[in-house]
């Protein structure tokens, strides 16, 4: 199990912080309504620092709970050997 726990948190992590990613850009982008290039650039800019934000705080949250996981299914595939 520990040879994939890297991989898995990949996956995990990438799953998580797409979707968390794109609700906090379309947030944004829903709420403000830019009429000008320059609105329209920061509304765009800020969506994505809000997404690599959210992201990375997403990424700290779920790494402790994939290895929560992670060991208690290694300790019931043990206690079957």
């Amino acid at each position: 199990m520990e040879k994939y726990r890297s991989t898995i948190k990949f996956i995990v992590r990438g799953i998580v912080g797409t979707s968390v990613g794109f609700v906090a850009k379309d947030v944004i982008q829903n709420n403000v309504r830019p009429e000008k290039t320059r609105q329209k650039a920061e509304a765009y800019v800020g969506g994505l620092i809000a997404y690599g934000m959210a992201a990375e705080q997403a990424k700290n949250w779920v790494d402790p709970k994939v290895d929560v996981v992670l060991n208690r299914i290694d300790r019931i595939h043990r206690s079957f050997k």
